[in-house]
Parts: structure tokens; C-alpha cells; sequence
């Protein structure tokens, strides 16, 4: 616990709200979708990357003018943020979030090094390739 700056008695530290910790989630889902980074993003909005970190952690609860800023830097609805509606629009993005950063980060590797490949017969057998190892027990 630390002292209140105005008082001597001691204030809890706030535990994140579950709300927060959502929005937080979601803008980060929605940015490594986009590829974008936390520095990038912070730009964006006049902010530094490690505000955006608060952000994502839901440290620090992000104001409605703000999830504006957001919902216009990452492309999407300030409604994404919360809830059911945006999981019919984004169902990729959401599929996404529930694996770990470790997991996004090999997914969207692979994607781009995929993309760059322009042989189709190339691209064809690199599917075959993931589907065979994926599937193999």
C-alpha cells in the first residue's frame, strides 16, 4: 500500500476492473492484427508506447475521448472494444486474442513470410506442409 499524497492514512492500489482489462485486450488484439506497434499506435494518439502498454494491460482505463482515438487509429467501432456485436465483425481478430503474445507473434511471421512467397505451386505445398504437421499426432 502507499500513502495518499493529500493524506497519511494508506490507499489500496486499484486492481484493474474486468471491463478494463477487455478494452485493453481488444486494442491489443486489434493493433497486432494490423501489424501495428505499441510506438506507432502511441504516435498516433500523442501518447507514449508505454501509455499504450497501460492501456493493454488495463492499468490505466482509457477515457471515451480516447477509445475514439482508438477506434479510428485501429480501424474499427468504438463498440469493438466491448463486446458481442464486434464478434460478428471480427471474428479473426477475436480468434486471435485468445492465444498468447508468443503465438500471435509466430502466427503473424509466418503471414508475412507466406506473403511473400509469389509461386503458387510454392504456396500450395507450404499449406500441404502446415496442414500435415498440425494434423500429425
Amino acid at each position: 500500500m502507499t500513502k495518499s499524497p493529500r493524506h497519511d492514512t494508506p490507499r489500496k492500489a486499484r486492481a484493474a476492473h474486468p471491463i478494463d482489462i477487455r478494452v485493453g485486450e481488444r486494442i491489443r488484439a486489434r493493433r497486432l492484427a494490423l501489424g501495428m506497434s505499441q510506438q506507432a499506435l502511441g504516435k498516433w494518439l500523442a501518447v507514449s508506447f508505454q501509455q499504450i502498454q497501460k492501456y493493454e494491460g488495463g492499468a490505466n482505463r482509457v477515457c471515451a475521448s480516447r477509445l475514439s482515438g482508438l477506434a479510428a487509429a485501429l480501424q474499427v467501432e468504438p463498440s469493438f472494444f466491448f463486446g458481442d456485436a464486434a464478434e460478428e465483425e471480427a471474428p479473426t481478430t477475436l480468434a486471435m486474442e485468445r492465444g498468447t503474445a508468443d503465438e500471435l507473434t509466430e502466427a503473424w511471421q509466418l503471414l508475412r513470410s507466406f506473403s511473400m512467397v509469389r509461386d503458387m505451386a510454392s504456396r500450395k505445398k507450404i499449406v500441404a506442409l502446415v496442414k500435415a504437421i498440425a494434423t500429425a499426432r
